[in-house]
């Protein structure tokens, strides 16, 4: 019956636990129908491509016909009574998903043969994305063989391409203007508080940065800086588990390993991680065979929940399988952990993987300012009263403008400025073509009254 689970996959890529979706309102295409019946989606396999930093809607319609006709193991009819969607790894940064059924569970033994979701949201980051399904099938043959539950999951991919329309990875509060320039950069996307994600920043300006808000920048000098930054996203994964029997004897006793005298030879063992949100088996290792301690190296499951359990079992051909223990898995730190109990003890390895990574360059263009100007005043800067005092910065093709104190002159934006029995403090502001400006040191002008003119006259 196998082949059948794999042939319903196609039902039940994109959709999420309805816990963490946020895009109700799909719209049902009750056209979506496949001659002869069997599992299908419309659109077909695949859902349109997205792009980063744009919107994303779509909605995907599934036929789910109550029986259609197998060919494995045998030809003949089968009865979908349920499939239950438990979970979707990998999804794009940014995508919700959500059914139109409030628990992802479907019967279409009653009736129910279409089902319909909708995806939406921003996806953040560019690339080839692998999404993992986890579900679960009920169907019973018509004719030979009894109902089948079965956990299963496959990998399909979806593409979210470049935006074309420049920088996506972080914004620039001043991305260009005069020396000094003073500017701040930020991530667009932001960790929330959550370890599992990395920045890293390069400014151009020989200073880098790996916090997520780096500090201010400052470019003192003229010249375009190239800035690079990586925003990367984490997963917790588990990398390697130890397990040690101990005393426990909850393996020894019945007809795979009787208890005759003492226990005979050792327990064969496995673990299976369970999900514990949904209860669904997320990965089975392999067996280790008559042995009182086992390790398992270069697992590398990523872990995309909170809280999973590791449950240890002796696997028995003959009598049921034992219960060696259960214990809890919360991945908040990565490091080697501990558990025991019941006589049982181990360790288990968590690490992280990059599973998003993202990548732009922008540029700082800073303008140069202009060379502060020297004042020359010709003769000199005091002068009788009635006469005129020159003063001349050089020209070096700014545009000028002239002030007497805090007193703009008008239609003083020449070179030269003439002055006549007008004393006071003046200075030039020059301005380059980039709107730039720097001001010149004040030049103290003093005209100075003539003396008062005597009169001689003749006495008698």
């Amino acid at each position: 019956m196998k082949k059948i689970y794999f042939l319903l996959l196609i039902v039940v890529l994109f959709f999420e636990n309805n816990t963490f979706a946020q895009c109700p309102g799909c719209a049902l295409n009750t056209s979506c129908i496949v001659t002869p019946a069997y599992p299908s989606t419309c659109p077909l396999d695949t859902l349109p491509s997205g792009m980063a930093g744009q919107v994303y809607d779509n909605d995907i319609t599934f036929y789910m016909p109550e029986i259609f006709e197998v060919t494995s193991p045998i030809t003949q009819n089968v009865h979908l009574d349920e499939l239950v969607i438990n979970n979707v790894t990998g999804l794009p940064t940014g995508l919700n998903w959500q059914t139109n059924s409030t628990d992802n569970t479907y019967h279409p033994s009653a009736g129910n043969e279409h089902g319909c979701a909708k995806v939406c949201g921003t996806p953040l980051f560019p690339g080839v994305y692998n999404v993992t399904i986890f579900f679960q099938v009920t169907v019973t043959p018509q004719s030979v063989g009894s109902v089948t539950t079965e956990n299963e999951s496959s990998t399909m991919v979806m593409i979210v391409s470049q935006n074309p329309s420049g920088n996506s990875a972080f914004t620039i509060s001043n991305p260009q203007g005069c020396a000094p320039l003073i500017t701040d950069f930020n991530p667009v996307v932001t960790s929330g508080g959550s370890p599992l994600y990395t920045y890293s920043w390069d400014f151009g300006n020989g200073n880098t940065s790996i916090s997520e808000n780096p500090s201010t920048q400052t470019y003192t000098n003229a010249g375009t800086y190239i800035i690079s930054q990586t925003t990367n996203m984490l997963a917790y994964r588990l990398t390697d588990v130890t397990f040690d029997v101990g005393s426990n004897t909850n393996w020894c006793g019945d007809v795979d390993e009787p208890d005759i005298f003492g226990c005979s030879g050792s327990p064969d063992f496995v673990f299976e991680l369970r999900d514990s949100s949904t209860s669904s088996i997320i990965y089975t290792s392999s067996e280790v065979s008559n042995s009182m301690t086992g390790s398992w190296n270069n697992i590398n499951l990523q872990l995309q929940n909170q809280t999973y359990t590791i449950q240890f079992w002796d696997i028995d051909a003959v009598s049921a399988n034992d219960n060696l223990g259960i214990f809890t898995i919360t991945p908040t730190a990565t490091g080697t952990f501990n558990f025991s109990g019941g006589g049982v003890s181990g360790t288990y390895i968590i690490d992280t993987e990059i599973i998003n990574s993202l990548s732009d360059t922008d540029s700082v263009t800073v303008f140069p300012v202009p060379t502060v100007l020297s004042i020359t005043a010709t003769p000199n800067d005091s002068i009788c009263f009635d006469q005129t005092i020159t003063l001349t910065v050089p020209n070096n093709g700014y545009n000028y403008q002239w002030y007497n104190d805090t007193t703009l002159l008008y239609n003083a934006i020449d070179t030269f400025l003439i002055l006549n029995n007008a004393s006071g403090s003046y200075w030039v502001n020059a301005t380059n073509q980039y709107g730039c400006s720097s001001v010149s040191q004040p030049v103290n002008i003093n005209f100075i009254e003539n003396p008062y003119k005597p009169t001689f006259g003749i006495s008698a």
